[in-house]
């Protein structure tokens, strides 16, 4: 079905601080869409305390993953996980959370191999969050794989917001930026080996962007005696304006049904449009398109039965996202 989706938008003004205090604007909601450019390792955090600069200018493009935000209802593990009001669809992975003004709560994860069940939650943030701010926080759980294989998994996280101060990025310079350090450990025991991993992650964040526009992360431990470490760096991909989500139509939207699986995207506004991506539920993109015109036509004929996102930049870098049904 071809629809003409007239989109109508209200951008969003932020406030600043002297000190940054992340609320929960810096959580993603379903419909959104996150993406996490990944950079080569040669870059350290820096200092922590007040007033800090950091230039990761130099981060390179070394690839690129996506985040979709969706309904716990439509995915795949929804049955093991139970309570979750948000989950994460990334390539191969489905993350579930509780997410309120209040506090991000990781409740469990699917995988095709094994699926991972808190009985306590891994507690990532109570909001507000800010400079000095620190959470301690006990969990536990199991996971499941194979043929009905139990092990056991407990551990500790602690988060502290331990520097604010100015960021560059190749996406751009951000001031008002809280960093927040999280050191996560690990322990799973089986009948036959016991695993430890420690994780130790800074992530930079802007009270009005629900993307890290920066990550350092240092993963250390053992499997079975057998030791391994880790390091990832990545950048969020992100635009001088917050994505303004168009997936709830209201009757201000003019759609009229043409084709099967087209659809014609115009801003109401009649901007540009720079770029258009296809996303699926996986967060992979599936292909897009560069414009320099007021209308984008997008085909899903090609690809399987489901839903879709369409990401739209416009050349004022304001950026929407919106669903399509396949």
């Amino acid at each position: 079905m071809k629809k003409i989706l007239f989109i109508i938008f209200t951008l969003m003004s932020a406030s600043l601080y002297a000190q940054p205090t992340l609320t929960s604007a810096i959580v993603p909601v379903i419909g959104n869409t996150i993406t996490s450019i990944q950079s080569d390792t040669a870059f350290s955090e820096g200092p922590s305390g007040a007033s800090q600069t950091w230039n990761f200018s130099g981060f390179t493009n070394t690839g690129n993953y996506s985040s979709v935000y969706v309904n716990p209802s439509t995915t795949a593990y929804t049955d093991s996980i139970t309570g979750s009001n948000l989950a994460a669809n990334t390539p191969g992975s489905t993350a579930y959370f509780n997410s309120t003004s209040s506090i991000l709560e990781l409740l469990g994860l699917g995988t095709v191999a094994y699926v991972v069940i808190y009985s306590d939650p891994v507690t990532y943030y109570t909001l507000p969050f800010t400079y000095n701010s620190t959470v301690s926080d006990n969990n536990a759980g199991h996971y499941v794989y194979g043929a009905g294989f139990y092990d056991t998994r407990t551990g500790t996280s602690q988060t502290t917001g331990d520097a604010y101060g100015t960021v560059t990025t190749p996406i751009g310079t951000f001031g008002n930026v809280l960093r927040v350090k999280m050191v996560q450990q690990t322990m799973d025991v089986t009948s036959f080996s016991t695993s430890n991993s420690t994780v130790t992650s800074y992530s930079w964040y802007a009270p009005t962007y629900n993307n890290a526009l920066a990550q350092i992360s240092y993963t250390v431990g053992d499997v079975g005696g057998s030791p391994y470490s880790v390091k990832s760096v990545t950048y969020g991909d992100v635009t001088p304006q917050a994505v303004i989500n168009i997936n709830n139509l209201n009757h201000d939207l003019f759609i009229a049904d043409l084709n099967n699986n087209e659809y014609t995207i115009q801003l109401q506004t009649h901007a540009i449009i720079k770029s258009v991506e296809v996303i699926d539920m996986q967060g992979k993109v599936v292909t897009r398109i560069n414009s320099n015109d007021a209308s984008v036509l997008i085909n899903l004929n090609e690809y399987a039965g489901g839903i879709y996102f369409a990401r739209i930049l416009d050349t004022n870098n304001r950026l929407y996202q919106t669903k399509l049904l396949r």
